[in-house]
């Protein structure tokens, strides 16, 4: 079994020799190390640096479920259901597999299907802006042309 660095987010360093300008040292020093079947088991899990309080070392925060935030919510669009590569996003979505367990595997294909369908509508003409903006611009081509 192989460990992985989780990587981090926060301060890049995490020990501080606490010396004036030239003489500081800064590295980062403490990694949290996991097996890859843990990160199979905890796929949200990330480590933050925190801030020093008063030890050479930053504490280190393990957390295995985020608080995220999102900004959009998923919507199914009913008139995605007469386009025939709708159908075609779905299969190749859930044929996908994941290494964990059931449960990892129905999540992780749901997220699939929603990011490649969000992805299929944002760069296609069922995205009504989209196609808005492009008859607004074609409708002005011609008046000008008038």
């Amino acid at each position: 079994m192989a460990l992985t660095d989780m990587g981090f987010m926060g301060p890049v360093f995490t020990w501080n020799n606490r010396r004036n300008e030239f003489f500081n040292i800064q590295e980062r020093l403490d990694r949290s190390l996991v097996f890859v079947n843990w990160c199979n088991l905890y796929p949200n899990a990330f480590v933050q640096h925190m801030e020093d309080m008063g030890s050479d070392h930053r504490p280190l925060l393990l957390s295995i479920s985020p608080f995220i935030l999102t900004t959009k919510r998923f919507y199914f669009d009913s008139r995605w259901i007469s386009n025939p590569r709708t159908s075609q996003i779905i299969k190749l979505s859930l044929k996908q597999n994941f290494n964990g367990s059931t449960m990892f595997n129905v999540c992780s294909k749901l997220k699939l299907y929603m990011k490649n369908l969000f992805d299929w509508n944002r760069k296609n003409a069922t995205n009504s802006k989209v196609r808005i903006a492009h008859l607004e611009s074609r409708l002005a081509t011609v008046k000008d042309n008038s």
